[in-house]
């Protein structure tokens, strides 16, 4: 699996083993963040913030390209309140159910049996109503444009397995 030893929901049994070494580098550092911050489910914010971690150089581009701050969208995607669960353990929100159905069906369209971290990207972009699309959106960059920027980076990039 991801080296996480956490109650997960069946949800990443069934994904994990569709994730190339990018993606399990995104969710694992997804999975840290959200039990540092002693949250018990993570969801798409989680996977973006993680995503700027581990693929700061892709990432700091994306922004580039479409003319935001990188410091304000993050202090906007981390000062979002989560919503405290009465459970153990660690969840997957059913967002980030979403996503990962969402990055499968990107990998798979584009011929990848497994997905990429950059398809999880687009998975938390296909989403129209994730906190995350409204934080760009609030910020001037449409959920269009992410997604079409997004990709072509990864076309630029020419990257099959980051």
């Amino acid at each position: 699996m991801l080296g996480i030893k956490s109650r997960f929901s069946l949800d990443l049994e069934i994904y994990s083993d569709k994730f190339a070494s990018s993606a399990q580098a995104v969710f694992r550092q997804a999975y840290q963040n959200s039990k540092q911050l002693g949250h018990t489910q993570m969801n798409d914010e989680d996977v973006l913030l993680a995503f700027a971690q581990t693929e700061s150089s892709f990432l700091d581009e994306l922004l580039k390209r479409l003319n935001l701050d990188r410091q304000t969208l993050l202090h906007r995607l981390s000062s979002n309140p989560i919503q405290p669960s009465p459970s153990t353990g660690m969840k997957i929100s059913e967002g980030l159910r979403k996503v990962m159905h969402r990055a499968l069906e990107t990998a798979r369209d584009g011929g990848r049996a497994h997905i990429e971290s950059r398809d999880l990207l687009i998975g938390v972009f296909l989403d129209e109503g994730s906190l995350s699309v409204k934080v760009f959106e609030e910020l001037g960059a449409r959920r269009d444009d992410v997604i079409k920027t997004i990709r072509q980076l990864a076309t630029e990039y020419n990257v099959v397995n980051w």
